[in-house]
């Protein structure tokens, strides 16, 4: 119930309180004047047959009382008066109670909707919420499998570039192995001028050991080396080695003199500066 319901309905409950406490007081004036009314007549009735002289005072008074009489029943007409306008506004006031009742309906009415609004636009919060949370788990695993490519194009890009690198270095190889092998060329060219049968020595060279060593000492002037193997790991004249510093390539050159524990070579042909520690490796060239 709201606040206006209550307050009519006190007001119509003081009003009421009123309308019987008026009627009470007229009903009890009413009959105050009855009996006092019937006290007289039954006092005027004992002194006409008493006293003639005393029965016109007793009419006078009679006629007083029906004066006091008729003005009381003006007094009760306007108290019916007053009665039937305070039952007016008690009808107004119930009519207005019923009208707040119907509002109040009304409001409980929108309340329900309201409620059932509410009810279903919490029901689509929820569906909102679940969807977030599955678009969130999605985004997840796609920020995952990006994850995972990006490592797998990382990989594939270091890949591409060690594939590049080798290339380059194949590469580079192949031109250094061509000019290994223009100067091989110039070399037969040259032991020919000589008498010198490049086929005796080629087969003189096919039978190289594989022998691994060290350069120990770097002659530019000369154009030799020393190496740290010799005559006791199998090392013989016209012996090649080729000239390694990790994986590329420096140079390739040929024993002329040997000892036991080393021996010395000529630089036949270099990518580079000969340097001391650089790796040294039998190898057939021709």
């Amino acid at each position: 119930m709201t606040s206006w319901a209550k307050v009519l309905t006190v007001i119509a409950f003081v009003l009421s309180l009123v309308f019987a406490g008026m009627s009470a007081v007229v009903y009890a004036k009413r009959q105050a004047y009855k009996k006092m009314y019937e006290m007289e007549q039954r006092q005027h009735a004992d002194d006409k047959a008493a006293d003639a002289k005393k029965l016109e005072t007793k009419e006078g008074q009679i006629n007083d009382l029906t004066a006091v009489r008729d003005l009381l029943t003006t007094k009760v007409a306007e108290r019916d008066k007053d009665i039937a306008t305070l039952k007016g506004q008690i009808d107004k006031l119930t009519s207005d109670l019923a009208d707040v009742k119907l509002n109040l309906d009304k409001e409980q009415a929108q309340v329900t909707i309201v409620t059932a609004t509410n009810a279903e636009l919490t029901k689509r919060y929820d569906e909102f919420v679940a969807a977030n949370d599955k678009l969130r788990a999605e985004n997840k695993d796609l920020i995952a499998k990006l994850s995972a490519e990006q490592d797998t194009t990382r990989k594939l890009q270091v890949a591409v570039t060690e594939l590049e690198k080798l290339r380059d270095s194949l590469q580079t190889q192949l031109a250094q192995a061509k000019d290994t092998i223009a100067l091989n060329e110039e070399v037969f060219a040259e032991l020919s001028k000589h008498g010198i049968e490049a086929r005796t020595v080629i087969a003189g060279l096919q039978n190289v050991p594989p022998i691994d060593g060290l350069v120990i000492a770097v002659l530019p002037d000369t154009h030799t080396v020393a190496l740290n193997v010799g005559s006791k790991q199998g090392v013989r004249k016209n012996f090649n080695f080729t000239i390694f510093r990790g994986p590329d390539f420096i140079a390739k050159v040929n024993v002329f003199d040997v000892e036991e524990k080393r021996c010395a070579a000529q630089i036949i042909t270099s990518s580079g500066p000969v340097k001391v520690g650089d790796a040294a490796q039998t190898r057939l060239h021709f």
